[in-house]
């Protein structure tokens, strides 16, 4: 990949607004999975709503009763509904905030069984109408750098490791057929969105459930992306 390729990749606008995304949709996710869970957790932000967010929509909904399996899609609206108040909660937060409630309440999400988190990631992307068109993880035998689509680019992972004297950021992409593309960013060159997407993706290294809820937050934001593009390039 040439360097203009790769700057015209590293422009790309789920890049500029990913950490903000991730962090946003990783504690919406957590939230979430909780309250299907029976936990009692309300969605609202505490300090938020103490602070009064509650004012712009951050109002603990009601406890659904608990259900075994997957909620009926009955419930789907009511979901998409409370999604969308938790976007605009934790996007009163500053980041640093976001992250420690996702911190705050990751042992909580380890209780939870992971078939069950899968279900309801399952069932937020359904609501988000996620494209299944195209893919959003490396597909073996699909590395070829020469052959990747920078237009249908999405982030898969970025990992911190160590270069000579220095530390660098590894930022894996994925095109829309499952062709994987590594490059890397010194971390004193990396932005603060960059090191905190980082951040979430080192939480989720050794924590499946919260995974499967950064990849579904992949999933939603890379949806929105595309769908922005192609009212774009329609018009």
């Amino acid at each position: 990949m040439g360097g203009d390729e790769r700057d015209r990749a590293m422009r790309r606008p789920w890049l500029a607004g990913l950490a903000a995304s991730l962090v946003i949709h990783g504690l919406v996710g957590v939230l979430t999975v909780w309250q299907f869970a029976g936990q009692g957790v309300p969605l609202a932000d505490p300090v938020s709503a103490r602070s009064g967010a509650s004012r712009a929509g951050g109002v603990a909904p009601p406890v659904w009763p608990r259900r075994s399996g997957e909620p009926a899609e009955a419930q789907a609206p009511t979901i998409a509904e409370i999604i969308e108040r938790q976007e605009r909660v934790a996007a009163e937060l500053p980041a640093e905030r976001r992250l420690a409630e996702l911190r705050r309440r990751l042992a909580g999400l380890r209780q939870i069984p992971p078939d069950r988190v899968d279900r309801i990631a399952r069932l937020v992307e359904r609501i988000k109408q996620v494209r299944s068109d195209r893919a959003y993880a490396p597909r073996p035998g699909r590395a070829d750098p020469l052959q990747f689509d920078t237009e249908s680019a999405c982030l898969y992972d970025i990992a911190r490791r160590r270069d000579g004297q220095r530390n660098v950021l590894v930022f894996t992409l994925v095109d829309k057929d499952g062709r994987s593309l590594s490059y890397t960013v010194e971390e004193r060159e990396a932005s603060a969105g960059d090191l905190l997407a980082w951040q979430v993706f080192e939480l989720a290294r050794d924590n499946p459930r919260l995974r499967r809820l950064v990849d579904s937050a992949r999933r939603i934001i890379q949806t929105r992306i595309d769908r922005s593009a192609d009212r774009r390039d329609s018009r």
